[in-house]
C-alpha cells in the first residue's frame, strides 16, 4: 500500500458512504480486512502521519470556531478532514478558511469522526481474529502542533475576534 492507494481507498468509500462516516469506516475495516496484515498496518501509518501533519493551530483555530470542540473533538475532526478525500485535505491545510467554502452551517457538528480513527486497528483485530492484539505502531513521539494559535497575539475576546475575522473572513461570515 502506498499513498496513492490509501487516497483511492479513502475516495472510494468517501462516495459509496454518501458522508456518512460511520458506513465509510465500515466500508475500509471491510477493504483492509482482504489484504495482508502488512497493507493494514502501512494504512494505519499513513493515517497517522496525516493526522500528525493536520495538528496545525491555524486549521485547530478556524474548526474549532465553526465545531465548537475541545481536545478529543478536535482529534475527531482530523479524521474527517482526512476521510473528504486529499484535495479538500490538502486544499484545507493551504488555507483553512476553505472550511467556509465546504461546510454547511446544518453540517457544523457533522465534522466530527470518531469511527474513523480505529479503522485499522479493527481491521487488524477482524483480519487475525483476536480481540486482545492491538495493531503495531510507531509513534511520532506527541507531535507538537504546528504553527501558532492566534491566541497568542491577542489580550482579549474582542482582539481575538478581530483577527479571527481578517485572517479567516470566509469561516467568520459564515458561522458567526
Amino acid at each position: 500500500m502506498d499513498i496513492k492507494w490509501f487516497w483511492e481507498l479513502i475516495n472510494k468509500t468517501r462516495i459509496a458512504s454518501n458522508g456518512d462516516t460511520d458506513k465509510q469506516a465500515q466500508l475500509i475495516i471491510q477493504t483492509l480486512e482482504e489484504l495482508q496484515i502488512e497493507n493494514i498496518i502501512e494504512y494505519e501509518h499513513i493515517f497517522y502521519a496525516l493526522f500528525n501533519y493536520c495538528d496545525r493551530y491555524n486549521l485547530r483555530d478556524a474548526a474549532s470556531f465553526i465545531g465548537e470542540f475541545g481536545d478529543s473533538g478536535w482529534k475527531d475532526f482530523r479524521a474527517w478532514l482526512i476521510c473528504q478525500g486529499q484535495e479538500v485535505y490538502e486544499s484545507v491545510i493551504d488555507d483553512p478558511d476553505i472550511l467556509g467554502d465546504i461546510i454547511s452551517v446544518d453540517d457544523r457538528y457533522k465534522i466530527l469522526a470518531e469511527s474513523l480513527l480505529y479503522v485499522g486497528q479493527k481491521a487488524y483485530v477482524k483480519k487475525l481474529n483476536n480481540e486482545s492484539l492491538v495493531i503495531p505502531y510507531i509513534p511520532d513521539n506527541k507531535p507538537v502542533p504546528k504553527g501558532e494559535s492566534l491566541w497568542k497575539n491577542v489580550s482579549s475576546q474582542e482582539d481575538y475576534d478581530y483577527a479571527f475575522m481578517r485572517k479567516y473572513p470566509k469561516v467568520w461570515a459564515k458561522f458567526n
